[in-house]
C-alpha cells in the first residue's frame, strides 16, 4: 500500500440556534444525520451506551465530483454537564481519509436568554488515502477544498433547519 497523501486541514464552524446540550444531543446521534444532512448516508457499526467511547460508525458521503466513505470512532468525548456548558469529542477516521477530527460545541448566547446560541467548531486534520482522492489533490487541490466546503456548508443548513422545525424530537 502506497503512503497517504498530503495534510489537509479544514476548519468549519456553525453557529446554531440551540443551547450546547442540544447541540450534544443531535450532533453524537450519528444515526439521525441522513436527517438532516444532504447526500449522507450513516452506517452504526459500535455504540455504546451514553459512553460514547469507541462508538464507531460508517459514512458514505456524495460529494460534488465523487464519493467518500469514512469510518469514524469516538476516542474522546466531554458531554457539557449542565445546558449551555462548552462540550468537546474527538474522533479517529479512516477509510478515504485519515485522521482527527475535534469538534467543540461552545455557547455564545448569554446566559438565560430565551434564545439559547451556541457555535460548534469542527477542525478536520486528515490525509488522503484512495488513490483517485490522491491524484485529485495533486491535480486539483483546489476542488478538492471546495468540495469539502459544500459538503460541510450543506450539513450546516441541514442542521440549522433541522433544529429550528418546530416539533421536532429532543430525544
Amino acid at each position: 500500500m502506497s503512503p497517504p497523501g498530503r495534510m489537509w486541514h479544514f476548519t468549519s464552524a456553525w453557529p446554531l440556534p440551540v443551547d450546547t446540550t442540544r447541540a450534544w444531543e443531535v450532533l453524537t446521534d450519528t444515526p439521525s444525520w441522513p436527517h438532516w444532512w444532504p447526500g449522507l448516508r450513516v452506517v452504526p457499526i459500535r455504540t455504546t451506551e451514553h459512553g460514547w467511547i469507541g462508538a464507531r460508525s460508517a459514512l458514505d458521503f456524495r460529494a460534488p465530483g465523487y464519493r467518500l466513505r469514512l469510518g469514524l470512532e469516538v476516542s474522546e468525548a466531554q458531554p457539557p454537564q449542565r445546558p449551555g456548558e462548552p462540550a468537546a469529542v474527538v474522533l479517529r477516521a479512516v477509510g478515504d481519509l485519515r485522521g482527527v477530527a475535534r469538534a467543540r460545541i461552545e455557547p455564545t448566547g448569554v446566559a438565560g436568554a430565551a434564545a439559547p446560541s451556541c457555535l460548534v467548531r469542527i477542525d478536520w486534520r486528515v490525509r488522503t488515502v484512495r488513490p483517485a482522492l490522491r491524484v485529485g489533490e495533486r491535480l486539483a487541490p483546489w476542488a478538492l477544498a471546495a468540495s469539502h466546503a459544500h459538503v460541510m456548508s450543506a450539513g450546516e443548513r441541514g442542521l440549522r433547519t433541522y433544529l429550528e422545525t418546530p416539533g421536532r424530537p429532543t430525544r
